[in-house]
C-alpha cells in the first residue's frame, strides 16, 4: 500500500503544475475541503528526492495561489471553493518578500500553510474547475502508481504526518 492512499484520491485534485506541455508531467495539488488536509504529487524533478508524495499536512489557513494575480485570500478563496481566509501579517510580509525575488513578469504558484511560504513552484498553477471531471480523471490516471513518498523525508516525518 502506498503513502496515502485514502487522500491522493481523484476527488481531492484541485489543480497542477506544469512548465512544458500540458499533461507531460505535472506536479499534481490535492485538497480535502472537509477535514482541510492538503499535499501534492511531484512527477519530474532536477533532484530524484524530489519525485513523490509530499506529506499530507492540515491546515485551516491553507493558501495556493499564482503570484501575479492579485490577492491571495481571494484566489485561494476561488481555487478551493471556501470562505476568505484571514492572512497573518507575517504571512503577508513572507509572500511579498517571495515576489520581490521573482523576475518581472512571472506568474508562478506559491503555497503557504501555518502562516508561511511552504513551497513556491516555478509554474503557474492551473485550477481544475469544478465539473472538469475528464480532465481530473486524466490527471488521476498519470498517478496512479505514484505510491512513494518524496525520498527527503524521514520516517519520524511518516509518522507525524498519521
Amino acid at each position: 500500500m502506498g503513502h496515502r492512499e485514502d487522500f491522493y484520491i481523484e476527488q481531492n485534485i484541485i489543480g497542477y503544475t506544469n512548465s512544458s506541455a500540458l499533461f507531460t508531467f505535472p506536479s499534481i495539488y490535492f485538497y480535502n475541503c472537509h477535514r482541510k488536509l492538503f499535499g501534492h504529487i511531484t512527477q519530474q524533478h532536477e533532484n530524484p528526492a524530489n519525485i513523490g508524495k509530499t506529506l499530507v499536512v492540515r491546515d485551516h489557513n491553507y493558501l495556493i495561489f499564482n503570484s501575479g494575480e492579485g490577492d491571495p485570500a481571494l484566489q485561494t478563496s476561488r481555487i478551493l471553493g471556501t470562505a476568505t481566509i484571514n492572512i497573518s501579517i507575517e504571512c503577508l510580509v513572507e509572500i511579498a518578500h517571495t515576489k520581490q525575488g521573482l523576475s518581472t513578469g512571472e506568474n508562478i504558484m506559491i503555497e503557504c500553510f501555518n502562516s508561511h511560504v511552504f513551497h513556491v513552484s516555478r509554474s503557474e498553477f492551473i485550477p481544475i474547475k469544478k465539473g472538469d471531471n475528464d480532465k481530473r480523471s486524466t490527471l488521476a490516471a498519470m498517478i496512479k502508481n505514484q505510491s512513494l513518498l518524496k525520498l527527503k523525508y524521514n520516517i519520524k516525518d511518516i509518522i507525524d504526518d498519521h
